[in-house]
């Protein structure tokens, strides 16, 4: 097979990355989700002579998605493909998502990318169970102490230190690169000729929220875990960071003309003529 088209998609052009609608909730079977009730610190569970709380937020099913959409137009219209034509992911960036008042990361677990228009007759996980856009890449989160600080007071969520006097836990967005070492066999899948035919592409990250915890009074050894929840508005930063470039494989031009049944038929027809001329 030979490559026959490079495409790179960046999280900064993606089209919904204004709209509201393109952020929302994905069902999982996460511990996490949906939000638990609110418990009270001082009656939190005891864990090594620590009380926990859950403190009550405004949402009760967290928004756990985010779709990004891009339309490269006619670009590819005379692209031909045939039905063994497959993508290969090249390269991607997987965002983290920050908690900007907690200075904490808002996910937890593994972040899953899907990608709609996928064949997915041969393709199957434990959570779409082969319904739906395909999980075409899964990474865990990372996270990254780093003894970087800046200017706060004391108060400062979400242990009450100076942010200036402590390490920034995941401050910055610590997303995950990841480059294919072996694009003939890995992370590469069937898409037939019909692919590109629309000029769309569209992603869903989906991931695994979870909560951010709070120091509610150091003394007795209090916090409470605060249940997160995507923004568009305060994550958008984050989101942008998403990039993805694949390589579309197709046969070999000449290999085409052999595997053309209605070509080959022609071609047939033409030279019975001609003998029985």
């Amino acid at each position: 097979m030979i490559q026959k088209a490079k495409i790179t998609l960046l999280g900064i052009d993606d089209e919904l990355k204004n709209d509201e609608s393109s952020i929302y909730t994905t069902e999982i079977k996460s511990s996490y989700f949906p939000v638990p009730p609110a418990v009270a610190p001082a009656v939190g569970t005891l864990i090594d002579g620590v009380r926990f709380g859950m403190e009550a937020v405004a949402f009760t099913t967290r928004k756990n998605t985010k779709r990004y959409r891009f339309n490269m137009n006619t670009y590819f219209n005379n692209l031909k493909l045939s039905s063994k034509s497959k993508i290969v992911i090249e390269s991607i960036c997987i965002p983290n998502v920050m908690s900007e008042s907690f200075i904490q990361s808002k996910c937890v677990n593994n972040i899953v990318l899907k990608m709609k228009g996928i064949n997915n007759t041969c393709i199957w996980d434990s959570s779409t169970k082969g319904k739906g856009g395909s999980i075409i890449f899964t990474t865990p989160i990372l996270l990254n102490t780093q003894a970087v600080g800046t200017a706060g007071s004391a108060g400062t969520q979400p242990d009450q230190v100076a942010v200036a006097s402590k390490p920034r836990l995941n401050s910055d967005n610590n997303g995950y690169l990841f480059i294919n070492p072996s694009p003939n066999y890995l992370y590469n899948y069937p898409i037939g000729d019909e692919f590109l035919r629309n000029g769309i592409l569209e992603f869903e990250l989906v991931f695994d929220v979870g909560n951010c915890w709070r120091n509610v009074n150091a003394e007795v050894n209090q916090f409470t875990f605060v249940p997160q929840t995507l923004d568009i508005n305060t994550d958008k930063n984050d989101l942008e960071a998403f990039m993805i470039s694949m390589i579309v494989m197709d046969e070999e031009d000449e290999d085409s003309i052999y595997n053309d049944k209605k070509l080959l038929n022609k071609i047939n027809k033409l030279l019975l003529d001609k003998i029985n001329r």
